[in-house]
């Protein structure tokens, strides 16, 4: 009896289970679309973003073209960027310019000067003439045809041989006023005499700019036969 009890109770619980078991299909199925249109919505908002942020890309990169072509075709740019940069970053800027420069003649100045102690013992004068810069050297013992001289930009280099064999060289640095292209050489007695003629007068005053021929070529100066007029003239 206890056994026929129990079996009808759980005869008669088992259509709630079931109701149970069908509300929370139910439940499970709505969830599954309520997650599915929450999927298509997020989907649709992220494919919206990306259109308008590669349009706005590709808006900033015809900017950036057509801006850059102008800035090539009338050179403005440059201009209106320096404008733009604050003054401290000019300050230090220029401050870096100055150091670069200043150790940069510092160090050609001791070049410089331990190539002119080690070169030769000759005696080498210098005259600022009205017309001529002249540089003299005593070359006893050397013919005008075994000397080579040669100038790059400001620099001057000379070489005098005897019997083939290099026995004096020297380096020169030329003045800021002297054409290096003028430059010709010529034997006064035991003297070699090499001239350049001015850019601008030395005795006048003049305009400093800051333009100026930067000539990378080297280039022989030619050897002339000069008379003693022509040497008064050139110094008077």
């Amino acid at each position: 009896m206890v056994k026929s009890a129990s079996l009808k109770s759980a005869l008669e619980t088992l259509p709630q289970l079931a109701g149970v078991v069908v509300m929370a299909g139910g439940t499970t199925a709505a969830n599954t679309d309520a997650k599915e249109q929450r999927d298509e919505e997020i989907h649709l908002v992220t494919t919206d973003q990306l259109r308008k942020m590669y349009k706005l890309f590709f808006l900033f990169l015809l900017f950036v073209a057509v801006d850059s072509n102008r800035c090539h075709k009338d050179g403005s740019c440059r201009h209106r960027h320096n404008q733009h940069r604050p003054a401290r970053y000019n300050n230090r800027h220029f401050e870096k310019i100055f150091q670069d420069i200043s150790w940069s003649v510092i160090n050609m100045d001791r070049k410089y000067q331990a190539v002119c102690s080690n070169s030769s013992e000759q005696q080498i004068r210098e005259y600022y003439g009205a017309d001529t810069y002249t540089l003299k050297y005593f070359l006893k013992e050397y013919s005008e045809d075994n000397v080579t001289i040669k100038v790059q930009h400001r620099v001057m280099y000379l070489k005098a041989e005897n019997n083939n064999v290099t026995v004096f060289k020297d380096i020169r640095i030329l003045p800021k006023i002297v054409d290096a292209k003028t430059g010709q050489y010529f034997k006064q007695d035991d003297d070699l005499l090499i001239q350049f003629s001015y850019i601008t007068n030395p005795k006048t005053e003049n305009v400093v700019t800051c333009s100026g021929d930067i000539n990378e070529e080297i280039q022989k100066l030619v050897k002339v036969a000069i008379s003693e007029e022509d040497l008064r003239m050139s110094n008077s």
